[in-house]
């Protein structure tokens, strides 16, 4: 026994072409319809979303110092701790301490290292403290405290050894 074979398959109206139909002929709105066609992503609501989220993390911003010194508590276990604090203490809080940490910015930081290498001729102590300061923001990322990390976009500098 053969099965009857058609040309066409039956014409079904899918609801994607069902809810422009609608949409166009000015039938409900697309939250009140509740079906999966209309599940795109709202841009305008996550712009939204993240700039609560900036400003709710920048208000709880606090100083690159104290940000710091809680960084230094939590790294007390390591071996190389006295090396990071001296990093700290002697060149990241002098010259970046007084800012508030959502407030630095790339160009802040290449200014720091840039001045670090060429002012005061501190060759090698320049990728130290870009990996000091980085982990330092990473530490603020953790806790909320800033959204964005400024130092994973600048480039490790290039020191020549000693001659």
């Amino acid at each position: 026994m053969a099965l009857p074979v058609s040309a066409a398959p039956p014409k079904t109206e899918s609801c994607c072409t069902r809810n422009l139909s609608r949409r166009f002929a000015g039938e409900g709105t697309r939250e009140g319809r509740g079906d999966h066609c209309g599940r795109g992503v709202d841009l305008i609501a996550a712009e939204e979303r993240d700039a609560e989220a900036r400003h709710a993390a920048e208000s709880k911003a606090q100083p690159l110092c104290e940000i710091a010194n809680a960084y230094l508590e939590s790294v007390k276990r390591l071996r190389s701790w006295r090396d990071i604090e001296s990093r700290i203490r002697c060149h990241i809080i002098p010259r970046l301490g007084h800012k508030q940490i959502g407030e630095i910015t790339r160009a802040d930081v290449v200014e720091f290292l840039d001045g670090l290498e060429r002012k005061l001729g501190l060759r090698h102590q320049v990728n130290r403290c870009r990996e000091t300061l980085r982990a330092i923001f990473a530490f603020a990322i953790e806790r909320d405290q800033i959204a964005v990390n400024p130092i994973l976009v600048v480039a490790k500098r290039k020191v020549e050894p000693f001659t």
